[in-house]
């Protein structure tokens, strides 16, 4: 059995659910199929408001806490989300979740489904609670409003069109927001200062040993983080942030190849013209005379 307590209704909310003959066409539409949504709403101040359900939900349930708190309760474990915290509750996972009394939350929510769905769910893993930037606030409430003037104009294709492409930029926001409330958010951390350590020194070379030392980790702990948070070795993403830079060049200064790559850290202009190839595909020179913008 679900259960639903609500009480009085929550004042300036809203609540939008998409009829599922219209969600079935979101599933085929090339515009929607990734990533779109059968529900979308915002409670504020929802004194009393519960959900359970026994059997969970076929689609992903997003809660953003925009003030107040409340709890969820999924996978056997019970979390609290405080203001600026995001939770995703995984689909076919029996969950509750409600406000709690004496500070209610005022919520973002949508329930989202699609052929990219999981890959956005998977950054909750460990079913973290994530810890929204307090800067990125603002701009995430008003994508949401700008679907929800779009629904108001009426539920139509079109509109979804739209309102799926704004759920995918309010998306990114959150894979791009490293604010984990988990024991990963200093290693993390540390990984970012790593990443701006290279950045700014692309002119010198350092060994897996300087850079681990760097922050302070063994090499082989820091090369398992570095290759979780960016999916390739520190020293060939050092190779990269050189090469990127090395595009600059190409494509803003007169600098011949050789003075390119002196001033990137390379001693062999042939092994940085092999490792440019390797990453870009085309060779230094033949870079250079391809026409952009």
């Amino acid at each position: 059995m679900n259960v639903e307590l609500l009480k009085d209704g929550f004042k300036n909310s809203k609540i939008y659910v998409i009829p599922m003959h219209i969600v079935n066409d979101l599933k085929k539409n090339s515009l929607t199929k990734a990533l779109h949504f059968s529900d979308i709403g915002l409670f504020t101040h929802a004194l009393y408001h519960y959900r359970e359900r026994i059997n969970g939900s076929d689609q992903y349930i997003l809660i953003y806490c925009i003030d107040g708190e409340g709890f969820v309760k999924f996978n056997g474990i019970k979390k609290t989300v405080s203001k600026d915290s995001l939770v995703i509750i995984p689909k076919n996972t029996p969950h509750c979740y409600g406000s709690v009394f004496k500070k209610p939350w005022t919520i973002l929510w949508v329930h989202f489904l699609g052929e990219a769905s999981d890959s956005f769910a998977n950054l909750y893993k460990n079913n973290n609670i994530l810890k929204i930037q307090t800067e990125k606030k603002a701009k995430i409430i008003a994508l949401f409003d700008e679907i929800f003037l779009l629904l108001d104009k009426g539920i139509t294709l079109e509109a979804l069109a739209f309102s799926s492409l704004i759920l995918g930029n309010i998306m990114g926001i959150f894979l791009l927001n490293n604010q984990i409330t988990s024991d990963i958010t200093s290693s993390r951390t540390k990984i970012n200062e790593s990443i701006l350590f290279m950045a700014n020194n692309l002119d010198k070379n350092f060994s897996l040993n300087e850079l681990s030392e760097k922050i302070g980790f063994s090499k082989t702990h820091y090369t398992s983080l570095f290759r979780e948070a960016t999916g390739v070795s520190p020293i060939d993403y050092f190779i990269r942030l050189k090469i990127q830079k090395s595009c600059q060049y190409l494509d803003m200064t007169d600098l011949k190849i050789i003075q390119i790559a002196t001033q990137l850290g390379f001693a062999d202009p042939y092994y940085f013209s092999r490792a440019f190839k390797k990453i870009m595909g085309v060779s230094p020179i033949n870079y250079k005379k391809i026409k952009k913008g």
